[in-house]
């Protein structure tokens, strides 16, 4: 007799699915399936990376003889895996679930930049990475003071308009919570010259002393673009008299004076007070006043002081007064637009008195002549 056996196969079992995650977000993480069949057929293994049935899709396993495969998600998350062990005739499924963590995008600030004051500098962030496909957001920080509330997006435009070294700060987001910051370095330079400017812009000396003038160029938001003194031509107003060595101006005329100084097609002023100088020279006058019951005669004495360029000496210099023959009255007497004045009473029956008088080591003498009204000569003592 003869009989017929009918062998019926039996599917394989899916033992275990493991992973080498939890794994960082850009990064492959392998997972691993241990199937087992009781049968001796040959396994073979499915890998479907968005558990959807379909094992034909981007990635995707259909069938492949080692247990292993690897997969790299973009975005962080917990994934579904489902895996397929085949044997001969049929296979079995499973599913598994992966980890994917956040990573922290990597700012980057870029620079360093230079710029020219009062003209946009471009600052980008393009330089930034993000291991995953995060869309990531970008803030700036642009006056240096922590907060990043100043300009938003990968590039953005800012203007200073003082030179120097400035911090600007940019922060990335990737909106799962990662956050980097980085900063960079702008220097700013001068914009071209705009206007120069003397110093001192006011000054006072007197006739005889010398004044030292500089000057400085400036753009149009005031930063210094260095010393210009030795390429700068110096003038003073009409009628101030004087000298000028370079940028040194010697004074002689006594007034309030405007200071020029032209570099190339730009000019600067400064205002200059030159005050009368030490009594250098003295002259002496008598008028006639009246004749008094006693006989005597009076006089009006006035003496002229000016300093050694002409200038009339400056006000309350105490003039003295002394004379034989008669007496004065004041004795001293201060100046006034360089003029003092006092009285002579002529002795009665003299027929000369002799007037001195002296300021600031300067002396004259005047003979007045009872009854003329032509004096002698001034005497330099």
């Amino acid at each position: 007799d003869t009989a017929v056996l009918t062998v019926t196969n039996v599917p394989p079992t899916v033992d275990e699915v493991t992973d080498t995650g939890p794994v960082d977000e850009g990064s492959a993480v392998t997972v691993t399936v241990t199937g087992s069949d009781p049968g001796d057929d040959a396994l073979t293994y499915g890998f479907d990376w968005n558990n959807n049935g379909d094992f034909n899709d981007s990635g995707d396993i259909l069938s492949q003889s080692s247990n292993q495969a690897s997969y790299t998600w973009m975005d962080e998350g917990t994934y579904t895996v489902r895996v397929r062990v085949y044997d001969d005739d049929t296979y079995t499924d499973a599913t598994h679930q992966v980890t994917v963590r956040n990573v922290a995008p990597t700012a980057d600030a870029g620079g360093p930049y230079s710029g020219t004051a009062g003209s946009p500098v471009t600052l980008s962030g393009a330089g930034s990475t993000d291991p995953g496909n995060d869309t990531l957001t970008y803030e700036w920080d642009l006056d240096n003071d922590g907060q990043y509330d100043d300009g938003t997006g990968v590039t953005v435009n800012h203007v200073w308009n003082t030179a120097g070294q400035y911090t600007v700060g940019l922060r990335v987001s990737d909106g799962d919570g990662g956050v980097d910051t980085d900063t960079a370095q702008v220097t700013i330079s001068p914009a071209n010259l705009h206007h120069i400017v003397i110093s001192p812009a006011t000054a006072s000396i007197a006739a005889g002393q010398v004044q030292t003038y500089t000057v400085e160029a400036f753009d149009a938001y005031n930063n210094s673009l260095g010393d210009v003194t030795a390429g700068t031509v110096f003038t003073i107003s009409t009628g101030a008299g004087g000298s000028w060595t370079d940028n040194v101006y010697t004074a002689e005329i006594a007034g309030t004076w405007t200071v020029t100084g032209t570099y190339g097609t730009h000019q600067g002023t400064a205002v200059l007070t030159v005050t009368a100088g030490a009594p250098a020279t003295m002259t002496l006058a008598a008028t006639p006043d009246a004749t008094l019951p006693d006989g005597r005669r009076t006089y009006t004495v006035t003496a002229y002081v000016t300093d050694a360029y002409g200038n009339p000496v400056a006000d309350g210099a105490d003039v003295t007064f002394f004379a034989t023959g008669g007496t004065v009255d004041p004795a001293t007497a201060p100046t006034q637009n360089g003029y003092a004045s006092t009285t002579l009473t002529v002795d009665a029956g003299a027929e000369t008195s002799t007037v001195r008088a002296t300021v600031g080591g300067v002396s004259r003498e005047l003979v007045v002549r009872v009854g003329y009204r032509v004096y002698l000569p001034l005497i330099r003592r």
